[in-house]
């Protein structure tokens, strides 16, 4: 039985009211209430506690982040996933910036020295970092690191994923892997030569990734790879061909979750999907009507265990049949 569910006296009531008082009203230490009383402040740690359990004492939790947590557990119990955070929209603030903001502080709370966070392309998640503060490494910041999970752009902007890692690695002062390739190599044959050479170096550094953090891509006018010029006509008419949906780490994939046999996909520089399975916390950071179908099939397909998203995308998800 609970000291709740025992009988308490008002005598009782009145002291565990008074130490309460004292400690969150008025500011008292822990060790001078003890003295005020004549007790230890082993004493009055249990006198708190027992505050909480009969609900003389409510906390409340303040945090940045307007979460529905209603939805949150909505999307955990349809999908089997292992977390989610779902952000209410604002009047006041883009989605992308409310999801990034969101994303930032699921990290801070998560980051532990010995992580190893792996990092993909992104247009959310480039804009995660400047929120980031990683409470709980800034003691022990060489035991934390960053890895870029599929290769870069030409062009050094902020979703490159090369630069994320720079970025992440400067800020923080911690050590960033980076991958010196292309995401997309130029043959097939060359793409053949770096997995005979340095795919196993790849995989072990992949390997050591406790968690990630990723985006989904989709085709359509907005896809990074026509806006960023790191795919050929060809290939676009490819995708059309083959009815792709989106690109996980660059890699591409049908209404059914699998993979597709095209050219790009064979020229891809990126975490291999075994590796990237293995991972224990997958991250997916995605809203946006467009996107709502590539999200449904990687949380469906188990390829993501942990979404953080917005409301209208989590109700949309939720009324799928």
């Amino acid at each position: 039985m609970s000291s709740r569910e025992k009988p308490i006296t008002r005598s009782k009531v009145d002291l565990l009211a008074s130490v309460a008082v004292m400690k969150y009203k008025r500011g008292y230490s822990q060790a001078e209430i003890a003295a005020i009383l004549g007790v230890s402040s082993m004493t009055v740690s249990r006198l708190l506690d027992e505050a909480v359990e009969q609900g003389i004492v409510k906390i409340t939790i303040k945090t940045p982040i307007d979460g529905d947590e209603e939805l949150s557990q909505g999307l955990i119990a349809r999908y089997g996933l292992n977390d989610a955070l779902i952000v209410r929209n604002s009047a006041y603030e883009e989605v992308v910036a409310s999801v990034a903001k969101a994303t930032a502080y699921y990290l801070d709370l998560s980051v532990c020295p010995g992580d190893v966070l792996g990092i993909a392309a992104g247009r959310t998640i480039a804009r995660v970092i400047p929120h980031l503060t990683l409470p709980l490494i800034e003691s022990d910041k060489d035991r934390f690191e960053v890895v870029q999970l599929q290769g870069g752009y030409a062009a050094m902007g902020e979703r490159n994923p090369t630069n994320s890692i720079i970025n992440f690695a400067n800020r923080f002062g911690i050590k960033g892997h980076l991958l010196h390739y292309p995401m997309y190599v130029s043959t097939i044959e060359l793409a053949s030569i770096i997995q005979a050479h340095e795919m196993r170096s790849l995989e072990e550094m992949w390997g050591r990734c406790s968690m990630l953090v990723t985006g989904v891509g989709t085709w359509g006018p907005t896809c990074v790879q026509l806006e960023e010029h790191l795919l050929s006509d060809q290939d676009f008419a490819e995708f059309d061909r083959l009815r792709v949906v989106g690109d996980l780490f660059g890699r591409w994939f049908d209404e059914n979750g699998d993979y597709v046999d095209c050219s790009c996909n064979k020229r891809l520089v990126s975490i291999p999907p075994g590796v990237q399975a293995k991972i224990p916390k997958r991250i997916l950071v995605a809203s946006g009507a467009e996107k709502l179908n590539a999200i449904h099939i990687l949380l469906k397909r188990g390829m993501m265990n942990i979404l953080i998203s917005d409301d209208s995308s989590a109700k949309s998800l939720l009324a799928r049949s």
